[in-house]
């Protein structure tokens, strides 16, 4: 009966490394600053949000969550946390003294968050109200917000002014009040988070990491064209069983 054992770990795409263990390391976000790389670990039945350098330096535990993103300042990570009854909020943690604050508290799913580059809001997806859909919160805390009627993993544009998400096989956008809609990218079949790349005459998105080897679709560039994601290693081990006949000499 052949078994097989899914390992990935987080690298630039020069092939530095900045995560390396037996368990499975994946959605990398980097800082505003690039100094800092904040990802999730899936640990037998539990997720932990991990930051570390961006060469791989000092690696920490952080809490338990998943999809975490960097605040401006580079201090704060926003992330998914899924409660003991088995519901998904969007909360805050400081990494300056590992304090942790509650951003939605709603009985239905408020996931996938960003933090806007300027600092003032964040974008999360919620089934609040129906079919899931793109919302808004003040970073501070307040009123949320529902900007469209539909789409998943929002993703603030680098000037703020803009939000990227999945809805009905494809990337779309939308300005950051949720209005003039338009699709970018076409054939995502599958629910995936987009990403913003730096180009010599602006911004542009990618559905997926550029590579050939199989790699989650969570990832993250750096201004340099240099991207942080997370490959995927399979490997497949056999067990075979023998018939032992017992003879007496």
């Amino acid at each position: 009966m052949p078994r097989h054992f899914l390992d990935s770990n987080i690298v630039l795409s020069d092939g530095t490394p900045i995560a390396n263990s037996d368990k499975v390391e994946f959605q990398p976000a980097v800082s505003l600053d690039e100094k800092r790389v904040a990802y999730t670990v899936a640990d037998q039945n539990k997720f932990e949000i991990w930051t570390a350098g961006i060469n791989g330096e000092k690696p920490a535990f952080r809490t338990l969550g998943r999809e975490p993103r960097f605040s401006a300042n580079g201090f704060q990570i926003v992330y998914t946390h899924t409660d003991l009854s088995g519901n998904d909020d969007i909360w805050k943690l400081d990494i300056r003294n590992g304090s942790t604050e509650r951003v939605t508290d709603a009985d239905e799913i408020d996931v996938a968050p960003d933090w806007s580059p300027d600092g003032q809001s964040i974008v999360f997806s919620s089934a609040r109200g129906g079919a899931i859909s793109i919302w808004t919160i003040p970073a501070s805390g307040g009123k949320r917000l529902r900007i469209n009627d539909g789409g998943y993993a929002p993703r603030y544009s680098p000037d703020a002014k803009s939000i990227l998400f999945w809805h009905v096989r494809g990337l779309w956008t939308m300005d950051a009040q949720g209005e003039n809609v338009r699709e970018v990218v076409r054939d995502v079949f599958e629910p995936t988070f987009g990403t913003w790349a730096k180009t010599r005459t602006g911004s542009a998105v990618l559905a997926k990491p550029p590579v050939d080897r199989p790699a989650w679709p969570t990832f993250d560039m750096l201004r340099d064209g240099r991207y942080v994601y997370a490959p995927i290693e399979i490997r497949e081990t056999g067990l075979w069983a023998i018939d032992l006949t017992y003879k007496e000499n």
